[in-house]
């Protein structure tokens, strides 16, 4: 009996799903839930923004998330952004995405790496709140009544609105728990300008 002759393309072709399978799978095994992923914006309408992150389908982000102030989309397609993986595949076999979510992962770390090397950070009180004031470092932290001068200040009211240069003492991620201290960065400057005075000085 003859054999049938292979079909080197279906053959090809075989490799070629397989393959890209392959590359799929390794692609999952790299990027997990929860972490920050580029994506490139492959369509934008009235109501979503559709980013291919690599995966079998594109994920879909609510329009206002990148709406700015004035209500203007703030992206278009072919714009490579980063975004937050919610889910790989949820129960509709769609990937979850999040550009919110992503932005404020990239505050959180921002904070956490001025916190950890002692860098000093600005912000804008929005508000006379109890025991201190509500600071703006594009998420809310809390500056001690303690914490605003050298000296104890009577009204704090007149520091709403005005910005501010401060350090982090305190940091809870997981609490979204924020304290701040604009006291230390002045204790810092009187103490720079004491050493150079004395720099200064001559015996007698």
């Amino acid at each position: 009996m003859n054999e049938e002759p292979r079909d080197e393309f279906m053959d090809d072709d075989e490799d070629d799903n397989s393959e890209m399978a392959q590359l799929y799978a390794e692609s999952l095994k790299n990027i997990e839930e929860g972490e920050i992923v580029q994506g490139t914006v492959v369509k934008v309408t009235d109501q979503e923004v559709l980013v291919d992150v690599g995966f079998k389908s594109e994920g879909a982000i609510r329009i206002w998330e990148f709406r700015d102030e004035s209500g203007e989309v703030t992206v278009a397609v072919g714009d490579v952004i980063e975004v937050f993986l919610e889910e790989a595949e949820n129960s509709d076999g769609h990937v979850v995405l999040s550009k919110e979510k992503a932005d404020k992962a990239k505050v959180w770390e921002e904070i956490t790496r001025a916190f950890e090397s002692d860098e000093e950070i600005e912000g804008v009180v929005t508000d006379k709140i109890k025991g201190g004031l509500a600071v703006d470092i594009d998420v809310r932290g809390f500056l001690p009544g303690s914490q605003v001068d050298l000296r104890p200040v009577r009204d704090l009211s007149h520091f709403v609105g005005q910005k501010i240069t401060m350090k982090i003492l305190k940091l809870n991620r997981q609490r979204g728990n924020i304290v701040l201290s604009r006291r230390a960065v002045l204790e810092k400057g009187r103490e720079e300008k004491r050493a150079e005075t004395l720099k200064k000085l001559e015996v007698g």
